[in-house]
């Protein structure tokens, strides 16, 4: 079950605790000459710390799911006149990773810039090797109905181009299309139905490899059922 991802002030005791567990990820490395395994040094990120403390142009913060630090999220280089900042993100190693909690921290991060910071415009750099700034599902946007918030996603084309996906995960909702149906939950009649595509055209997908891809970014955004 997937438990609130928040955001908290990145404090000392807060960072001490986070950088424990933290595993240098090589696809932030556009130049693998300067990538070293992380090694946990308190003293050295208290320096950090007090350093970017000390910066008047950016707000540090913590990624928490639950109880439990997992990522950092930084609004840098803001620029209150021009109304703008830069967006940087990591995640703490790969337990994290691959399961909508960049996405989801995200969002809250430009609700306080454009929010409360009063920010207009947010960058935010990527380094072109890193599999997970290509998303096979991206998302595109934001769908509010009543008291349900949905997080909408485009897939890349392998069901059929321009698919999207829907995702409520404070009430646990999500339409997934095609992408992926719940086999299990299909009436008899349904089921048999479901069974004349791949014979009558081979495969009920336009690129049933991508699809397949576009399968597992649902469920690692979904995570484990009850």
């Amino acid at each position: 079950m997937n438990q609130a991802i928040t955001l908290a002030e990145a404090t000392l005791p807060r960072l001490l605790e986070y950088f424990q567990a933290f595993e240098a990820d090589p696809d932030l490395f556009a130049d693998m000459s300067r990538f070293s395994p992380y090694r946990y040094d308190p003293a050295a990120v208290e320096r950090a710390y007090l350093a970017h403390k000390s910066a008047g142009d950016r707000r540090d913060f913590l990624i928490f799911e639950g109880e439990s630090p997992v990522g950092e999220l930084i609004l840098k280089h803001i620029d209150e006149p021009q109304k703008t900042c830069e967006l940087s993100i990591h995640l703490q190693n790969d337990l994290a990773k691959n399961r909508g909690i960049g996405t989801r921290a995200e969002k809250l991060a430009l609700a306080l810039a454009f929010g409360p910071l009063g920010m207009e415009t947010v960058y935010a750099d990527t380094i072109h090797k890193n599999a997970r700034s290509r998303h096979v599902l991206e998302q595109v946007g934001f769908f509010d109905f009543g008291e349900l918030h949905f997080e909408v996603y485009q897939g890349k084309g392998g069901h059929l181009p321009g698919e999207a996906v829907l995702i409520d995960y404070a009430h646990h909702i999500a339409f997934t299309g095609d992408i992926y149906v719940n086999m299990h939950g299909m009436t008899r009649e349904q089921a048999e139905y479901n069974t004349y595509a791949p014979v009558l055209m081979t495969s009920v997908d336009t690129d049933p490899d991508l699809c397949a891809a576009e399968r597992t970014a649902i469920l690692q955004r979904l995570g484990a059922g009850e």
